[in-house]
């Protein structure tokens, strides 16, 4: 059995790569770190467990920029995003932004993604509740062509892009050459 840990990381919370070498030295296997990227004072949505939003939900830093510092500063902890809310981004920028933190980590970067709870959130991103979910596999189907082919394209109702030239790739799929 494997362990991992998690947390928001915040202006006032315990720094990334100071956590991740504490972690990889007491021999976990992983760091989570979740996302918003911000609250709306007045939303409807429902809040997990029914109570009263925790301020780490609005004071959260970018997990990608902390997981990064953590991958930096470790040579066998993965780190991943738990979760990340692949609706409220754009695809080619995510997929870019994954592959560059998989290789800079040396291939240990786990892609946990949602689809989210804030309704109004998601508004503010141009993503609608009702088809969130749509979206979210579009997403998916699109990056893995990003990450898998030389010259990927996608078409789709929510994603789409014609063929196009972009790197990195995942670790696992590299296939260009160094100049």
């Amino acid at each position: 059995m494997e362990f991992g840990a998690a947390i928001f990381f915040t202006e006032y919370s315990i720094a990334p790569e100071e956590l991740a070498v504490a972690l990889e030295e007491r021999g976990f296997e992983s760091l989570w770190a979740p996302e918003h990227s911000h609250i709306p004072v007045r939303h409807r949505s429902p809040t997990p467990g029914d109570g009263e939003l925790a301020r780490r939900y609005y004071d959260v830093m970018d997990p990608f920029v902390m997981l990064t510092a953590a991958a930096i500063a470790t040579k066998r902890l993965k780190v991943g995003t738990g979760i990340w809310l692949i609706i409220q981004r754009d695809t080619i920028q995510t997929a870019k932004l994954v592959a560059s933190i998989d290789q800079v980590s040396g291939g240990r970067f786990l892609f946990g993604i949602g689809g989210g709870w804030n309704a109004e959130e998601m508004a503010d991103h141009g993503t609608l509740y009702s088809t969130r979910f749509k979206k979210m596999a579009e997403q998916v189907t699109a990056m893995k062509q990003i990450w898998t082919s030389e010259r990927p394209e996608y078409h789709g109702a929510f994603v789409d892009f014609p063929p196009m030239m972009t790197w990195p790739k995942l670790c696992r799929n590299r296939t260009r050459q160094s100049s």
